[in-house]
């Protein structure tokens, strides 16, 4: 739902202004935090509890989405509105992609690591994929703001998976000694 979300976003800015200056613009706000908070995401994994941040980041991004959701349901939307929406969602995106990199080798044995690392990129090829017909699908038949309402949805579905999940805490006093 989260990929989805985000190419509902990107369809509404192109459907609305037409500019490919405009999409060029959302595409920079949906990516450019990712690039800039992720480094800060990574280290914050190797000190925090893992699974906290990933709640956090999903729980966050899913409050985002509903917020969203009312106020497009409302018919406050602009472009502005729409490209901080996209960049509040990427810095919860650039916490949650480091701490679940650094979890998968707590929770794969070794020996399939690979496999397991080879599946886990292979689906996400496909969500990527997948997710702008998607989104653009849910868009067209359920409207906007209900897109964004499925994100949260989403999110809470992914709470609770996280929730369930043990996911070790390994403290690196190394790591909590140096200076990011």
């Amino acid at each position: 739902t989260s990929y989805a979300a985000g190419y509902a976003m990107v369809w509404y800015v192109t459907e609305t202004t037409g500019s490919a200056l405009m999409l060029a613009l959302m595409s920079i706000c949906a990516m450019l935090p990712i690039g800039l908070v992720s480094p800060f995401g990574g280290v914050l994994a190797d000190r925090v509890n893992r699974k906290a941040i990933m709640i956090g980041a999903d729980l966050s991004i899913g409050i985002i989405s509903l917020i969203a959701g009312f106020v497009i349901m409302a018919g406050d939307v602009s472009f502005v509105l729409i490209a901080l929406i996209a960049m509040a969602r990427a810095v919860g995106q650039a916490f949650h992609s480091p701490a679940m990199m650094a979890s998968m080798p707590l929770l794969v044995p070794e020996r399939h690591l690979l496999r397991v690392n080879t599946l886990d990129q292979a689906l996400a090829s496909v969500a990527s994929i997948g997710a702008p017909a998607f989104g653009i699908f849910l868009y067209t038949t359920l409207g906007f703001q209900w897109v964004m309402f499925l994100d949260f949805a989403g999110a809470l579905v992914a709470v609770a998976g996280l929730a369930l999940a043990k996911i070790p805490t390994i403290r690196d006093e190394k790591a909590a000694q140096e200076n990011v």
